[in-house]
């Protein structure tokens, strides 16, 4: 947080504790002061994060505008989930604890699902504007528009329910060689080569590895990086090809040029150019088997830490949500 924000944050707290009316809603939930610091908290957190990702309405903006507009959503909606429906537990606004969420791992991130956070109405856009949702929604929602991410749950939905068992006996599993010896699939042929397609893998086992023991992952503890490369070698060959929840073709070509240290664009460019970058994404994180599988760059943002079977559950209650609500 640069000192600007903290000295007005600071300002807001020790002096303008009733900086915001307290919505109804919120009556004997929580106070008008926790309130205000809630507000205050995640308007200078957010646009801190915004200017460093060099957003311009970021850039050009003062913390009272986010604040403000933080504080209408509250008021015109803050009470339910507006993609699921679900009723936000404001019990939880002021528990989050990110010490606690990096020692407990997903069973934390689980019980703070419903906790009300506020989501960029298009963060890319010439206005700031803020929407309520919960936790889980924005941690899948990322830096999609509220339209863009209710397509992607509907394709999701209907390319689940639809594709042909011909379809899923195209992603069997076939052998990538032996332990330690690996190869691109035929499909990959003029796309990456041999050299380049080891060295992605050893690049991602090293990767995923150390971020799983960073997490405290236990699996993390009893593979070692080799047995990591050759999981992630058969989830090429399993289902490498093709995006498992949007049927969308991945784009290997992606992986010998993106940089990490461009993804963080003022407009966007640079993400939605990666969409279809392939990336390798536990299947269940919380599971005692170590298991990868492969998508999109765009679909892992927004799975999260959900295992597939309750990130097609969510999508299905998104677009039934929206339907029946006639939100769009």
């Amino acid at each position: 947080m640069s000192l600007l924000n903290i000295i007005t944050f600071c300002f807001a707290l020790a002096y303008v504790p009733n900086f915001y009316s307290l919505p109804p809603f919120l009556d004997n939930i929580i106070t008008a002061r926790d309130y205000n610091i809630i507000v205050y908290r995640r308007a200078s957190e957010t646009q801190e994060r915004d200017r460093h990702r060099r957003i311009a309405i970021a850039l050009a903006t003062h913390v009272r505008a986010y604040s403000d507009s933080m504080n209408s959503a509250v008021c015109k909606n803050g009470r339910i989930d507006p993609y699921t429906g679900d009723t936000l537990d404001w019990t939880l606004a002021r528990q989050w604890d990110n010490k606690a969420e990096k020692n407990q791992g997903m069973d934390f991130k689980r019980r703070f699902a419903l906790m009300p956070t506020f989501s960029h109405l298009d963060l890319y856009g010439n206005a700031i504007g803020f929407e309520v949702c919960s936790w889980k929604i924005t941690t899948c929602k990322s830096s999609l528009t509220g339209v863009q991410f209710v397509d992607l749950c509907e394709k999701v939905v209907a390319f689940r329910e639809s594709r042909a068992a011909a379809a899923k006996a195209e992603n069997r599993f076939v052998a990538g060689g032996a332990p330690g010896i690996y190869f691109p699939p035929d499909w990959m042929s003029g796309i990456v080569d041999t050299i380049k397609y080891r060295a992605w893998l050893l690049k991602r086992a090293k990767e995923l590895r150390k971020r799983d023991l960073e997490v405290g992952r236990q699996f993390a503890k009893t593979h070692v990086v080799s047995d990591y490369r050759k999981l992630i070698n058969d989830a090429v060959y399993a289902n490498g090809r093709y995006d498992p929840f949007t049927g969308d073709t991945l784009d290997w070509s992606l992986v010998k040029v993106w940089d990490t240290s461009k993804s963080i664009d003022s407009d966007g460019t640079y993400i939605k150019k990666f969409a279809l970058l392939p990336v390798v994404d536990h299947i269940d994180p919380t599971a005692a088997e170590l298991r990868f599988e492969m998508c999109a760059n765009q679909v892992n943002l927004c799975k999260s830490y959900l295992t597939p079977d309750d990130f097609v559950a969510l999508c299905k209650k998104i677009v039934t949500y929206r339907k029946t609500s006639g939100a769009r």
